[in-house]
């Protein structure tokens, strides 16, 4: 899915409930976006897309970095994924670069559960301007 790296997997076990998602997903802090092997801002919203249709909210969501999360913490990370891939749609349109993203921080509601949103920002927006603009 080339959300996290180039070679994103994830195993579910229906009967136990439980999704080990690997580094798609974190509880603690903003995941690494790998978008120079090939990981993207896209990949990563349709990971969380399909992640979102395997879980319940009891599910039990093991990153590969932190605590355990919940089915119900996909899905808000969807949700805040797919809002901010929206964002990084307009500022391309305006021509703005990653730069330009990490200062305007569209992130920066989840501050204080996240942490510092500044590398993941700049990786989101870069590995859309790889995605989508031509060499």
């Amino acid at each position: 899915m080339a959300a996290h790296t180039d070679g994103d997997l994830y195993l579910h076990f229906p009967r136990m409930n439980l999704l080990v998602a690997g580094g798609v997903v974190s509880g603690e802090e903003w995941p690494i976006l790998d978008y120079r092997n090939g990981a993207w801002l896209g990949g990563r919203v349709r990971a969380l897309e399909r992640l979102a249709e395997l879980v319940d909210p009891g599910t039990r969501v093991v990153p590969a970095h932190g605590h355990v999360i919940t089915g119900n913490d996909i899905v808000r990370q969807r949700e805040i994924y797919q809002k901010l891939y929206l964002t990084m749609i307009g500022y391309l349109n305006m021509g703005m670069g990653p730069e330009d993203a990490v200062e305007r921080n569209p992130l920066k509601a989840y501050d204080a559960e996240f942490g510092d949103p500044s590398v993941f920002l700049y990786g989101a927006l870069r590995s859309m301007m790889l995605a989508y603009v031509p060499d």
